[in-house]
């Protein structure tokens, strides 16, 4: 039997935070520097400010799915490193330090100083690794649960890695096990979740990976709206409105009275693509793909090894290698693409930024207030007291 290699958990002292650079589901993350090998890091803060009974069950999960992971596409976590609290009565920190990625795909998507104009082949090979990458996670019996263009990591070399395993875990062999459908980012929520099926499979991860390839090659979110109902009306209008014959069992999902669509609406998703004036990334093969990963019904989607195996991929123009992608000499995240909004708000209303002192503090959420603060784009927070998983 294979075990596990020792780690070691060096003080948090031995790095030096240098800023802020994204916010996980359960931990802010710093990029840091080895003091003695000058090595830079991507150090993620568990926050464990509300754990009353020990070491938080989400970040547990985490490692331990992150310590069986190996694929050149999926992050890597590196060590765990600790410090004491200053008060004895209160929890020390712990973090989790990974290979730093200079930048993730919804930053060079939206960045604006430059705008990076991406060819067919620079987006086929963004998709292409992001599909690579669910293929091994799925074929480790894992559902990540939040795949979003901001935890698709991307380093100087082109590589494109999943990050932020806060929310993924283990599918059961068993078919009755239930899991909380208040997971994944509400931009990228399957329509399964959003009507409270509490049993799915892979295919949530599979409409996420649709979401994305539509934002890739339209530069622009698909479903961008804040509440569930309003998600699911973009949806309709989209994808069509579901019904048993198409979908068995949609009509007895928890929330189908409530959110379930009103009337009959076609589904338009491959007429509206094929205008390439608006849409001059869109081939006949895009479309088929898109399609065929947004089935509202979660079994007729497409796996990731099927999606991968579509000519999408393997039809003119071909998917570029990760070293020719164009090279970005400034880092950019998430994170820095709500800086520059918030500016660009605060300039349109005539007012200053206030000056930075010491590092970028995350945002201040409301237990239940699953709205992200972010001036332009509301996406959902993701962190719910579910007693399901």
């Amino acid at each position: 039997m294979e075990q596990d290699e020792p780690w070691r958990c060096r003080s948090a002292s031995n790095f030096e935070k240098l800023h802020q650079v994204g916010e996980g589901t359960y931990g802010n993350v710093f990029k840091a520097r080895d003091r003695l090998s000058h090595d830079v890091y991507a150090m993620k803060k568990i926050k464990m400010e509300r754990e009353k009974e020990g070491f938080p069950i989400t970040a547990l999960r985490e490692i331990r799915i992150l310590k069986k992971l190996n694929h050149t596409n999926i992050i890597k976590l590196k060590e765990i490193v600790t410090s004491k609290a200053k008060d004895e009565r209160q929890p020390g920190n712990v973090y989790l330090l990974f290979e730093y990625m200079e930048h993730d795909l919804e930053g060079l998507l939206n960045m604006t100083r430059p705008r990076i104009e991406y060819t067919v082949p620079h987006l086929k090979c963004f998709i292409k690794q992001m599909l690579q990458a669910i293929e091994y996670l799925h074929s480790q019996n894992i559902v990540h649960r939040d795949v979003k263009c901001a935890n698709l990591l991307v380093n100087n070399k082109g590589e494109v890695k999943l990050g932020d395993f806060g929310l993924a875990r283990n599918i059961s062999r068993n078919p009755d096990e239930l899991y909380t459908n208040r997971v994944i980012t509400l931009w990228y929520r399957p329509p399964e979740l959003l009507l409270g099926a509490t049993k799915y499979t892979y295919a949530v991860d599979m409409w996420s990976a649709g979401c994305i390839l539509g934002e890739i090659l339209t530069r622009a979110p698909m479903f961008p709206e804040d509440k569930e109902p309003r998600i699911l009306q973009k949806i309709y209008a989209l994808c069509g409105t579901p019904y048993e014959e198409i979908w068995p069992g949609v009509t007895s999902l928890p929330y189908w009275e409530q959110y379930g669509p009103r009337e009959q609406i076609p589904r338009v998703l491959k007429v509206k693509y094929a205008d390439r004036a608006t849409y001059p990334n869109f081939d006949e093969q895009a479309i088929d793909l898109l399609d065929k990963l947004l089935q509202l019904n979660p079994a007729n989607r497409l796996t990731a090894s099927e999606a991968l195996a579509h000519p999408y991929f393997h039809s003119d123009p071909l998917p570029c290698s990760p070293q020719e992608l164009p090279k970005v000499e400034v880092e950019m995240h998430e994170l820095e693409l709500k800086k520059q909004r918030k500016e660009k708000l605060m300039n349109q209303r005539g007012q200053a930024p206030p000056p930075q002192q010491g590092y970028p503090k995350a945002p201040q959420k409301r237990p239940q207030d699953h709205r992200d603060p972010t001036p332009v784009k509301k996406h959902k927070s993701l962190e719910d007291p579910s007693i399901l998983d």
